[in-house]
């Protein structure tokens, strides 16, 4: 996080910023395909979006 500014340190103490700018597309193109996905769901939904959905039996997955 430090490295990309999201964060600084100042002796023992850990500044993080809360809230960062959108990735520009030009960086965000290289992303890796799964990470670009993540990042386009993430950028549309929120932070809401990096809750696992609930699975249930009527969502077709069987366990």
């Amino acid at each position: 996080m430090v490295m990309f500014g999201a964060a600084t340190r100042s002796g023992d103490t850990l500044a993080v910023r809360r809230a960062l700018p959108d990735v520009p597309e030009r960086m965000a193109a290289r992303l890796s395909y799964t990470a670009r996905l993540a990042h386009r769901r993430w950028a549309y939904l929120g932070p809401q979006a990096s809750t696992a959905p609930e699975l249930s039996p009527s969502a077709g997955v069987s366990v």
